[in-house]
C-alpha cells in the first residue's frame, strides 16, 4: 500500500467536513497571501478537515458566528495566532494546521509549496516532523495514543 492509499485509510477512520471548493481555497490562499502546498490542496478538496483518532487537520468549514463550527478553520486560526504573537506564527508563510491543544502548534511552510513540510512550534523546541499528511497524521495518531 502506498502514502496516498495508506493516507486514505487513515482518513477513513475519522470525521471529515467534506469537499471544499477551489474557490474558496484560493480565497483563503488570497486571504493568507499564500500558497498551500499541493497535498494540502487535495486535502480540502476531497475532506475539508478532519477530526478523529486523536488527530486534528485544520480545514475551511463555513464561519458563522451563530453557530460555532465543528472543525477548525485554517484562515480563522492563522489570524488568531498572528494576532497573538504565538510563538510561530510571527513568520507569515507558516500556517497553522494542527495544535496539541497545549504548547505545541503545527504548521505548514508554505515557501515549500508544492512541496507540504509540516513543523512542530513550541516556546523550547522547533523540529521539522512530517514531510506529507500520512506521516503527519500517524505521528500525530501515535503521540496522542
Amino acid at each position: 500500500m502506498n502514502n496516498k492509499e495508506s493516507l486514505k485509510l487513515l482518513i477513513s477512520q475519522c470525521t471529515v467536513l467534506g469537499p471544499v471548493s477551489k474557490k474558496i481555497v484560493a480565497t483563503a490562499e488570497n486571504e493568507l497571501q499564500v500558497s498551500f502546498p499541493e497535498e494540502y490542496k487535495q486535502f480540502l478538496y476531497e475532506f475539508g478537515a478532519l477530526m478523529g483518532n486523536g488527530i486534528e487537520i485544520y480545514g475551511l468549514p463555513d464561519q458563522d458566528e451563530a453557530n460555532p463550527p465543528f472543525w477548525q478553520n485554517v484562515v480563522t486560526v492563522t489570524q488568531q495566532l498572528q494576532s497573538y504573537n504565538q510563538i510561530g506564527a510571527e513568520n507569515k508563510k507558516f500556517i497553522p494546521i494542527s495544535s496539541d491543544g497545549m504548547d505545541m502548534n503545527y504548521f505548514m511552510d508554505t515557501t515549500k509549496s508544492p512541496e507540504l513540510h509540516i513543523w512542530a512550534i513550541g516556546h523550547d523546541s522547533k523540529l521539522l516532523i512530517a514531510s506529507n499528511l500520512y506521516e503527519f497524521m500517524i505521528k500525530i495518531r501515535d503521540l496522542n495514543c
